[in-house]
């Protein structure tokens, strides 16, 4: 069992081993059809339209699996391009965080094929192990300080009409109106530049973080994967 470790989570892959014992395949087709009804057009005009039929084929595969204790499990593996048939010596590689478990790949050491179940990124964010699971997001960050843009203007122009301190500045001379006019102007474009920078660096070290956390599960999940076939050693 290999257990990655990120900023205080942590997650738990190991390798199941065991033999092909049974395959239930099923394969169903569902078909629909529409059209081959008629319509007379806004010029009077008959017509009908024409008749079109589409299909759908579902596969669903159930794989029997005996580990080395003897006991029996069952997995869905609905991908046609995974080869296996009874008998084969396979190994499963899971990962679980707080009872919820999930297949990441699947090893025919018979073949000697390895399949990917499920990439380490989409493992990352299934069970938040980075901290990008919870930023929100570059986009919403502009969005923010787009808002306390618009709100320090509002904000400004009252204090300017409606305050006594407002008042004081439009009975001062030219300079001092220029001055404070750009002080404020300044505060109203600074105030929202400032967030989005603070914004953009968090989303920057999220996404530095996200990406280190998918290396240490993709590390993880190399390491079980090598673990050779007890059946094989023997």
């Amino acid at each position: 069992m290999e257990v990655a470790e990120h900023n205080g989570r942590s997650l738990k892959l190991y390798p199941l081993h065991g033999e092909v014992v049974k395959i239930d395949a099923t394969t169903t087709t569902s078909v629909s059809g529409q059209g081959g009804d008629s319509y007379t057009s806004l010029e009077g005009n008959f017509a009908v339209r024409p008749v079109s039929i589409s299909s759908h084929t579902n596969y669903e595969r159930e794989v029997w699996l005996k580990d080395m204790n003897g006991k029996e499990h069952t997995i869905m593996l609905n991908d046609k391009s995974i080869k296996l048939r009874e008998g084969n010596l396979v190994t499963i590689g899971l990962i679980e965080n707080n009872n919820k478990q999930s297949l990441m790949s699947l090893k025919n050491h018979n073949t000697d094929d390895l399949y990917s179940l499920s990439t380490s990124e989409a493992l990352v964010n299934k069970y938040n192990f980075s901290n990008l699971s919870n930023e929100m997001g570059l986009f919403k960050w502009l969005l923010l300080a787009g808002a306390s843009g618009v709100f320090m203007f509002f904000l400004l122009r009252a204090i300017a009409q409606e305050t006594a301190f407002g008042k004081l500045i439009g009975n001062s001379p030219d300079f001092i109106q220029v001055v404070m006019g750009l002080i404020f102007l300044a505060i109203t474009g600074l105030v929202p530049l400032a967030i989005f920078i603070h914004g953009f660096r968090r989303s920057d070290r999220a996404h530095r973080d996200h990406n280190e956390a998918v290396d240490k599960v993709k590390t993880a999940r190399k390491v079980i994967m090598e673990d050779p076939h007890p059946a094989m050693t023997n």
